[in-house]
């Protein structure tokens, strides 16, 4: 897939965001999102942590409903999370999380296969679904500051690719910023399923409650979804 860097940097620099779509992404979106169903429906709900080494054998599924999430910041949140190893079989996610991983490498100025090898690097690129339950799935409005802390970056970013349909998927809520001129955008209604979505991380982002009239239910597949990779320190 095509793409400029020093585009993406200097829209994200004066705009805080950059939004990557065309009908390659959405016929992404539209095979990674049956692929992470057919895959949740096969994954217990872990209790407690996990290795790396741990995930290289199988994807982890675990609930996040705390304030508490293991990255030295605290914000209320509930969702659940299924973390993904080399993801043998899924195609489609597998290339999210592999543009993920080289774009925003670049955009920072590192090399474009930063974390894909944890001992190198002493980082690994942690490849996941964010998906928040209808019901009020949600995280609080906050804005990133240990990684980029401790990390000594600029700038730190970080993308998300949405693989949800708003009035589909779910109906109410969803996720927003507020770009460099404090403007609130909800990325859900302005940009869409299909969205590969680069921000600032140090900007102000949330989800807002996600159909919170509904019945909640970590077993149900609806909801609102998004694929994204974060640095993790590597430690066995």
């Amino acid at each position: 897939m095509q793409y400029d860097i020093k585009k993406i940097q200097e829209q994200i620099k004066t705009n805080g965001y950059f939004v990557l779509k065309n009908e390659r992404t959405i016929e992404l979106a539209n095979g990674a999102r049956q692929e992470y169903r057919d895959s949740f429906n096969k994954l217990p709900l872990r209790k407690g942590g996990f290795s790396y080494s741990e995930l290289q054998k199988t994807s982890i599924r675990k609930k996040n409903i705390s304030s508490a999430n293991g990255v030295g910041e605290s914000y209320p949140q509930v969702l659940q999370t299924v973390y993904y190893p080399t993801v043998v079989g899924l195609p489609n996610l597998k290339q999210i999380f592999d543009l993920e991983i080289e774009i925003k490498n670049q955009a920072v100025n590192m090399p474009a296969d930063f974390g894909n090898d944890p001992k190198r690097d002493q980082w690994w690129n942690a490849s996941r679904v964010h998906h928040y339950p209808c019901g009020g799935g949600f995280m609080v409005q906050h804005r990133d500051t240990h990684f980029p802390n401790i990390m000594g970056q600029p700038r730190y970013i970080q993308v998300l690719f949405l693989m949800s349909e708003k009035g589909k998927d779910f109906h109410t809520g969803g996720g927003f910023i507020y770009d460099l001129s404090d403007r609130y955008i909800d990325i859900e209604e302005e940009f869409g399923f299909g969205t590969m979505f680069f921000f600032d991380g140090r900007i102000a982002h949330g989800v807002k409650d996600v159909d919170p009239l509904d019945d909640f239910s970590l077993d149900s597949t609806k909801g609102r979804m998004a694929a994204l990779t974060t640095l993790y320190q590597y430690r066995e």
